[in-house]
């Protein structure tokens, strides 16, 4: 999503992507104030205060409420141009992004919570037989692989064999 406007919050441009966001047409949104409501308050302060100190601001993470009501997860971006009286940007959804990666973190904590109650030895070589992950138990045993093949993690080996 992208949007131009002048100080005040007046826009002189919107793309497709931003409208749907606010809920609002081009007709009815160019030349008014901004539409976008923030989840928190306190994300827009923050933006507004390092646009104001550093004339942009750069994968500023923020949630916005879209006209429906349901939140959403944003990256925006933006940049002062002063002496044109202009405030430019983008606005990017990373919610499905966001959901995912809740989603993947909520799935580790269950697996790490099984391993623990079963307390199952479990790790995950990659191809390259590099340790991609070992249970917590045993890496307070091992230590942590960071980036070690199996054969020199497991057994202080050099090579495989």
């Amino acid at each position: 999503m992208a949007a131009r406007g002048c100080f005040g919050n007046r826009k002189k441009a919107y793309n497709r992507k931003c409208l749907e966001l606010t809920g609002g047409t081009r007709q009815n949104v160019l030349g008014t104030p901004s539409t976008i409501h923030w989840a928190d308050s306190r994300d827009h302060e923050e933006m507004m205060r390092l646009l104001a100190r550093d004339g942009r601001v750069t994968n500023f993470e923020c949630r916005v409420v879209e006209a429906s009501g349901k939140e959403r997860s944003c990256l925006t971006s933006l940049s002062l141009h002063p002496g044109q009286k202009i405030i430019e940007g983008s606005l990017v959804d990373i919610t499905e992004r966001k959901n995912l990666e809740a989603e993947r973190e909520a799935g580790l904590q269950r697996t790490e919570f099984i391993i623990a109650a079963t307390r199952t030895g479990l790790d995950i070589i990659d191809e390259n037989l590099v340790v991609q992950y070992i249970d917590p138990a045993r890496m307070k045993i091992l230590g942590d692989p960071d980036g070690r093949v199996c054969y020199d993690y497991f057994r202080g080996r050099s090579t495989p064999r």
